[in-house]
């Protein structure tokens, strides 16, 4: 009997021990578990996210002097690949022909070719950034928040206006802006004498206290050989602007006097020249303006293209038509213009073609004729119909305008900045967009 009851108390204790054994091991499997959940595990709690978290590379650079934005962004080391989809692309918004050196761009993108965003500032008003969406590139241009003010310039000519304007400081860009206003009366490089006087207001942009670039010139008077002649800009109410004189007519006149800039003449308008080559003499009825190869020629006028092609003697040429009987003539052309041809519209100072020798020429210079009615008349001296001026029911604005322009010019000193908070122009930011898709899938 007690060995029956040993037996029993020790299946019991047994019992009691496997059971508290096992509610151990449950306990130690628990804690186990939990513990080996709470390690952390490189290969499942911190993976590798290094290119989720590095920046994108980026590449920064500016135009040179006499280099393109294309060869700028190569030369910085954008993959040509990239730089094609952005100049593509850039091209919706913004003319490539027009970006000039000192201009800035900044590039991210992820090696080998994935575009993050790239930034274009110009040398003017605006700057344009071009950013992924979806498989293409989209181009957004936004105006920058740039200072306004006018300022006022005046001096003497010594030697030439763009010697004077030089030594005073100024840039290219603002005498070639002065010398289109009175483009059709006054020729800067042969009417100048010294003495004659200037005085003229325009309106700049300057960001973190420096001039980024010019706009209009509002108001200007040159005085040529004692002789006052007056622009005033004016914008009417059917949104058309011009430079018109104190009387309200337009400065603009129908032809130009001359198609090219940076040129002397070589020969004028006559009834009997010896010809330089074949020594004989003959009439020249057009006159030949000597400039450097490649100098870019202008439509002298708004007209239709009758003409381009070889004309012997003359070599490459251009003629075109024009309203009330005119037509221009523009021979010995290295070459032609894009886009130029027989039957194609042509807009004033739109380039045409470029000075060479072609034909019978015994240097690079551009033959210049003009015709009315039939025959040919002297460019130099030809008198032409003005633009329409300034429509009856804007006048007493006009009248308003313009005298406020003369206080003006009358107040702003020589030099100095006046700032104003309206922009001449429309300062609301523009948006351009232009897809470039991805031929991969």
């Amino acid at each position: 009997m007690k060995t029956f009851l040993s037996i029993i108390r020790k299946d019991k204790l047994i019992s009691k021990i496997t059971g508290l054994s096992s509610l151990l091991i449950l306990f130690g499997v628990f804690f186990y578990l939990l513990a080996f959940r709470s390690t952390p595990n490189e290969e499942t709690v911190a993976p590798n996210t290094e290119s989720e978290i590095s920046p994108p590379d980026t590449i920064c650079g500016v135009i040179k002097k006499n280099s393109s934005l294309y060869a700028s962004m190569l030369s910085a080391g954008i993959p040509a690949d990239c730089i094609n989809k952005i100049t593509e692309t850039l091209q919706g918004a913004f003319d490539l022909r027009h970006s000039r050196p000192g201009d800035r761009f900044e590039f991210a993108y992820f090696p080998p070719d994935t575009i993050v965003n790239f930034e274009y500032k110009t040398f003017g008003r605006d700057k344009y950034l071009i950013l992924p969406k979806e498989d293409s590139l989209v181009v957004i241009k936004i105006r920058k928040n740039l200072k306004r003010f006018l300022k006022g310039i005046r001096g003497k000519v010594k030697n030439s206006l763009w010697e004077t304007l030089v030594e005073m400081g100024e840039k290219p860009t603002l005498i070639g802006k002065l010398a289109d206003i009175f483009a059709w009366d006054i020729d800067f490089l042969t009417d100048v004498r010294d003495g004659d006087e200037f005085d003229f207001i325009v309106e700049g942009f300057e960001e973190d206290g420096k001039t980024v670039f010019y706009g209009d010139i509002l108001i200007a008077n040159y005085i040529l050989s004692g002789v006052n002649h007056y622009a005033v800009l004016y914008k009417n109410s059917n949104g058309i602007s011009g430079y018109y004189n104190l009387r309200g007519e337009a400065l603009q006149k129908t032809l130009l006097k001359s198609p090219l800039n940076y040129r002397r003449i070589t020969s004028k308008f006559s009834r009997s020249r010896m010809h330089p080559i074949l020594k004989i003499r003959r009439p020249h009825y057009g006159v030949d303006f000597a400039a450097p190869t490649g100098t870019p020629v202008v439509a002298a006028g708004d007209g239709e293209v009758a003409f381009k092609g070889w004309r012997g003697e003359y070599g490459n040429s251009v003629i075109i038509s024009h309203a009330n009987g005119y037509q221009t003539y523009y021979g010995h052309l290295s070459r032609f213009a894009k886009g130029i041809s027989k039957g194609k519209k042509v807009k004033q100072n739109q380039v045409i073609g470029y000075v060479g020798m072609t034909g019978l020429a015994t240097g690079p210079h551009l033959d210049y004729r003009v015709k009315k009615d039939g025959r040919f008349i002297d460019p130099l001296n030809m008198k032409l119909p003005s633009a329409s001026p300034v429509p009856k029911n804007c006048y007493d604005d006009f009248c308003s305008v313009r005298d406020e322009m003369l206080l003006t010019l009358e107040t702003i000193g020589d030099t100095s900045k006046v700032y104003v908070s309206k922009a001449s122009t429309d300062s609301f930011p523009k948006i351009a967009y232009k897809n470039y898709r991805s031929n991969t899938p």
